[in-house]
């Protein structure tokens, strides 16, 4: 996906330079996010935010061997202020001819 993180690196406090497969690039400050507390309270202590990583398999941040994560749509608004472009979604191919709610009808 355009949004999938490609590189990050720790500014201060809660801040992150964060890359996109898209080229674009911003500073994200979760800070508001983290101190909404539940599953980001462990975040709260600022040298366990320092020890995030880069997974291969979401593309995005984890921490504590992936058990905490933000989606990349998410810290992509947060970095660049505005959505993610969308994939275009695929319409579904029009019955052939011959064919009446999904099965074959004898005219």
């Amino acid at each position: 996906m355009n949004y999938d993180i490609t590189s990050a690196e720790y500014l201060d406090g809660y801040r992150l330079t964060l890359r996109f497969q898209d080229g674009a690039s911003g500073i994200a400050d979760l800070k508001t996010m983290i101190d909404r507390g539940g599953v980001f309270t462990p975040l709260e202590d600022v040298e366990l935010f320092k020890t995030f990583s880069l997974s291969p398999y979401w593309n995005t941040l984890t921490w504590c061997d992936e058990q905490i994560d933000i989606a990349p749509e998410t810290l992509y608004v947060a970095a660049t202020g505005r959505e993610p472009q969308r994939e275009p979604v695929l319409m579904v191919a029009e019955e052939p001819e011959g064919y009446e709610n999904g099965t074959k009808s004898d005219n």
